[in-house]
């Protein structure tokens, strides 16, 4: 039987001090380094801002504030019509403010790594998948327009 739902899920943009984003690290199931930016799903009833502001609690232990939405994005997965885990899938992206960093980050979590990077790291050392790669590009462009992006969107 397949799975018609339509997912929401929010995505996190973190900048610190030294320019660096906040990624998760971790190994695929080809034991690869990968990368992905912070993100949830918006569970039933919780609005989209309060899933990042819960989402940014659970995964490194910082408080955050959405300043600004970067894109809307949407993948369709059809290759896996029998899993609820693939289908349709909405991303929001917000780029936040960092209001608590006094804690310091959850190093690990579920065999997951919280990872500050620059962008020379980021391309040299991991695989990210071409959604975050498109979400990073939207980002430097959004730093210079303040320009709202989503996934068919061309420069």
């Amino acid at each position: 039987m397949a799975c018609h739902e339509t997912r929401l899920r929010v995505k996190a943009i973190l900048n610190n001090s030294k320019n660096e984003i906040l990624f998760y690290g971790f190994y695929d199931i080809k034991h690869r380094r990968s990368l992905k930016l912070p993100e949830g799903i918006v569970e039933y009833g919780e609005a989209p801002e309060i899933t990042l502001k819960r989402l940014m609690r659970e995964i490194a232990n910082i408080e955050v504030e959405p300043l600004a939405l970067l894109g809307v994005y949407t993948k369709f997965d059809s290759a896996s019509k029998n899993n609820c885990e693939s289908g349709h899938v909405i991303t929001l992206v917000f780029v936040c403010l960092i209001l608590d960093f006094k804690k310091g980050i959850n190093e690990t979590k579920n065999s997951q790594t919280c990872l500050w990077l620059n962008k020379k790291a980021i391309e040299s050392q991991f695989l990210m998948e071409e959604t975050d790669n498109k979400i990073l590009k939207d980002y430097v462009a959004w730093r210079i327009d303040k320009s709202t992006f989503w996934t068919n969107k061309r420069y």
